[in-house]
């Protein structure tokens, strides 16, 4: 009986040596610990913190059953609930560690963390299960860790492990694996990806940040309900401060609590970032550099949203190649691995007008943009019939937008959504004042070009700004040939049409001209006047001696239908803030 407390307090003595030069950590140390879980980084020190805190004395003296024997450094207890063995279990208040100095027990742990100790005993089925009842024995908030968040389906960890790949194995009708619980009710899973594309200036950022604010208040989203859950939006346009204000604007409008949302939205914000190189040079940030950071950071979420995707492109990608968006879609796979999240993209349209395609058509680049997605929605801008303007029904800025599924994996078909913008939100037309909205198309049912809405439109335009015109000068008594300058005739014409931006003197001259009531005539190069027609200024010419009214530089009637297309098309692009 001796010699076996010779060898315990030897190794009694050893264990304390070994302790204080690793500063106090067990055999199995914290760090493996730690890796075990899955976890790193700043959730490493959120770990080794919760360690400090637990009392390990109290849990083994719950686990034997016994208060223990002091002893130097060390409790004693006689029974073992590792190996079942008598006189072998140990507890070292000071570092918070145990050890089991008898036979091995299944797991292979001998000593280490309150963590190891709940592995050794069963109390455990994994680290993850592990770090989550420590979180509960110290009070800690309860966020999802990391393996936690990726537990639903056996191949999780295969899938986990870059550059292999997963096992293959009998299919499981009878017993099916877990999915990934719902996100996005009908539309998206965690783990997933979403896409959704619309035109450039198409208010597509602010569309992503109401869904990021919704999923952070467990809200809706066009009447698909959101889990509640911690997301991560990351910008490469913008920067911090404008999000900031976006996201306030939004709350307001809303009536969320600003302070509830913060707590939940982590905003990554890596405009005019550059990456160094290994060479020594610099990159804008890639998916690769993002996906490093993930890796280093350990940290989980609901819902990730990057805006826009194409800014993320691994170097040398081509967005036309399927061989260059299939990897990068890969890698964005890769994140949700990591973070246990779905991932929610913006991208942009290609060209041409939205209403001259088919909606799964419409999206910039390589087919795989469509194919390789979870879901796909386009964001189409809808326009009333008759050549009537969406201010016209919806209000100064209004706009109106369809939103259409062209790409579902996991869920039914959803219908098509009518949204309005009214700035700063998005809402669902519940009025359904856009019924009969569409997109604008640059082609006729027979598929020749036609502009007779455009034509319509601009025709009632052009009879407004010469009413308003005429009002102005007969109200302020302007009788004299000058009349008006003509960027002042175009600020009195912007007012009385209530258009956010302001009218262009080409395009006025477009309007008037031809009028029965007004000129517009050249002064000099670069000085023009409107005034009423009678009114109009003859001049001797220098060359010939017959008079001559100089009109504004105007396009011919066949120029004009070609300008008017392009300065709608301009017009919406710029109808309100940049993305």
């Amino acid at each position: 009986m001796s010699e076996v407390l010779d060898r315990l307090r030897a190794l009694d003595a050893e264990r304390t040596q070994r302790a204080q030069e690793a500063q106090g950590a067990p055999t199995a140390t914290r760090a493996q610990t730690i890796q075990n879980s899955g976890t790193g980084g700043e959730r490493d020190a959120e770990i080794q913190v919760m360690l400090e805190e637990f009392d390990l004395l109290a849990e083994a003296r719950q686990a034997t059953g016994e208060q223990g024997s002091a002893s130097g450094d060390y409790v004693a207890f006689r029974n073992c609930p590792v190996c079942g063995h008598k006189d072998c279990f140990r507890v070292y208040p000071q570092t918070n560690t145990w050890a089991c100095f008898g036979a091995s027990n299944a797991t292979g742990r001998s000593g280490g963390s309150v963590l190891d100790l709940w592995l050794a005993t069963g109390k455990a089925a994994d680290a993850t299960e592990a770090v989550r009842k420590l979180r509960e024995a110290t009070g800690r908030p309860y966020q999802r860790d990391l393996g936690e968040a990726i537990e639903w389906g056996d191949d999780a960890d295969e899938r986990a492990d870059e550059g292999r790949l997963p096992a293959w194995g009998p299919c499981r009708s009878h017993d099916p694996r877990k999915e990934p619980p719902v996100l996005i009710g009908g539309l998206l899973r965690r783990g997933a990806i979403g896409v959704m594309a619309a035109k450039g200036k198409a208010t597509k950022t602010w569309l992503m940040l109401k869904l990021a604010i919704e999923v952070t208040q467990g809200g809706e989203f066009f009447g698909h309900g959101l889990e509640r859950g911690k997301v991560l939006f990351v910008d490469a346009e913008m920067g911090e401060a404008a999000i900031d204000n976006r996201v306030k604007l939004i709350c307001e409008a809303l009536g969320y609590d600003k302070a509830s949302v913060d707590a939940s939205l982590i905003v990554w914000s890596i405009e005019g970032c550059l990456v160094r190189d290994g060479d020594g040079g610099e990159h804008a940030p890639t998916i690769d550099d993002l996906l490093a950071e993930f890796k280093l950071r350990g940290e989980s979420f609901d819902l990730v949203i990057l805006d826009s995707c194409a800014n993320y492109l691994q170097r040398g990608a081509d967005e036309n190649s399927n061989a260059d968006i299939t990897t990068f879609f890969g890698k964005l796979r890769r994140i949700t691995s990591l973070t246990g999240a779905a991932l929610w993209l913006s991208h942009h349209f290609g060209k041409g007008a939205q209403g001259d395609k088919d909606g799964n058509d419409m999206l910039r680049g390589a087919s795989a943009w469509l194919d390789r997605p979870s879901v796909a929605f386009v964001m189409r801008e809808l326009f009333p019939p008759n050549g009537g303007e969406p201010s016209e029904f919806l209000g100064d800025g209004g706009r109106a937008f369809s939103m259409e599924c062209v790409g579902m994996r996991s869920f039914g078909q959803p219908k098509d959504t009518h949204i309005v913008w009214r700035y700063p939100v998005h809402r669902l037309d519940e009025d359904n004042v856009t019924k009969d909205w569409k997109p604008r198309s640059s082609r006729g049912g027979d598929g020749s070009k036609s502009r007779e809405t455009r034509t319509a439109q601009s025709k009632a335009n052009a009879m407004a700004a010469q009413a308003a015109i005429l009002a102005h000068l007969y109200s302020e008594g302007i009788t004299d040939p000058e009349g008006l300058k003509t960027t002042d005739a175009a600020a009195i014409v912007t007012e009385a049409l209530g258009t956010e931006r302001p009218i262009k003197t080409e395009t006025l001259g477009k309007w008037l001209d031809g009028s029965p009531f007004l000129y517009v005539w050249k002064k000099s190069k670069r000085t023009h006047y409107v005034c009423p027609i009678h009114l109009a200024p003859k001049t001797e010419t220098e060359t010939d001696g017959q008079a001559d009214i100089v009109l504004l530089d105007v396009p011919s009637d066949s120029d004009s239908d070609s300008d008017s297309d392009s300065d709608s098309d301009s017009d919406s692009d710029s109808d309100s803030d940049a993305d």
